[in-house]
């Protein structure tokens, strides 16, 4: 009997939420890096990634979306990484979740409006994501 392992993969997805032209990041700061990501995290057990990138959205933001076209999907370095564009976006942004329990001043996360004309400046990872927005919304990097 032949049996075939497939490489184990890190599955994380993450909501896009673009409102009065601006992006909603988690700035991460950690000794000798400082870089800006989409909220999201793991994906959980029998979770459909759509339905846990709502999720985990609420979970760090406090805020509630549909999510909408899947925007983006990365397989890389051991992560199946899926990015939704986030719509109806209501509530306050208010950090929350396992960020806040792990925040310290040597591990930060914070979350910030960024307006989509400063995109271009900022270091948001991965690079990928970054890309396909700057092409989205006509901007030069």
């Amino acid at each position: 009997t032949l049996i075939i392992f497939e490489k184990l993969m890190i599955r994380r997805a993450a909501a896009i939420v673009i409102k009065d032209g601006k992006i909603l990041l988690m700035r991460r700061q950690k000794p000798g890096q400082e870089y800006y990501t989409i909220p999201g995290g793991h994906i959980e057990e029998g979770e459909d990634s759509r339905t846990a990138a709502a999720r985990e959205l609420k979970e760090e933001t406090n805020m509630v979306v549909e999510t909408g076209e899947l925007f983006l999907e990365i397989k890389k370095d051991g992560w199946h990484n899926y990015f939704y564009l986030a719509k109806n976006a209501r509530g306050e942004a208010r950090f929350g979740g396992e960020e806040l329990k792990r925040n310290s001043k040597k591990n930060l996360y914070e979350l910030q409006w960024i307006e989509l004309s400063k995109l271009p400046k900022t270091n948001l990872l991965p690079d990928e994501v970054k890309k396909k927005l700057l092409e989205k919304y006509s901007l030069t990097a």
